[in-house]
């Protein structure tokens, strides 16, 4: 019984944007799995195979099984993120288009940096885009 109540009480929370620091445990643990998916494409062209930004240059289980494979759902992942975000920010304040496009600004230039070091990132295209869609 107790079991139950607590699961109900933790869906309820997830549904209605609960506390204030409450967090999605699944949300994380996709965006996790992505991230290690990427990670490994990532030592392959940074250290393993420094200057291997083709697929040909990383081995054959590297290409078939994490090769951009992971990028979609990181950046699904980022929508949702958004999502969720303006959904709780409703709740707080009068414009939570504003917040979220101050956020996706620090966002941006963050991912401007990040790409001086390297090249074909994409947090400044994430910033850019959520922004765009923010402010529209």
């Amino acid at each position: 019984m107790r079991d139950s109540q607590h699961a109900d009480s933790h869906d309820s929370r997830h549904l209605s944007g609960g506390s204030r620091n409450a967090r999605i445990d699944e949300l994380d643990v996709l965006r996790g799995f992505a991230l290690c998916g990427i990670l490994v494409v990532n030592i392959y062209q940074q250290v393993v195979f420094a200057g291997a930004s083709r697929p040909a240059d990383m081995p054959l289980g590297v290409q078939l099984l994490f090769y951009e494979r992971f990028l979609p759902i990181f950046a699904v992942l980022f929508g949702v993120g958004f999502g969720i975000f303006l959904t709780r920010a409703a709740t707080r304040t009068d414009r939570p288009r504003l917040v979220l496009a101050r956020r996706l600004l620090v966002l941006s230039a963050l991912g401007a940096v990040h790409f001086a070091f390297h090249p074909g990132e994409v947090l400044t295209a994430y910033g850019a885009l959520g922004w765009w869609f923010c402010c529209r």
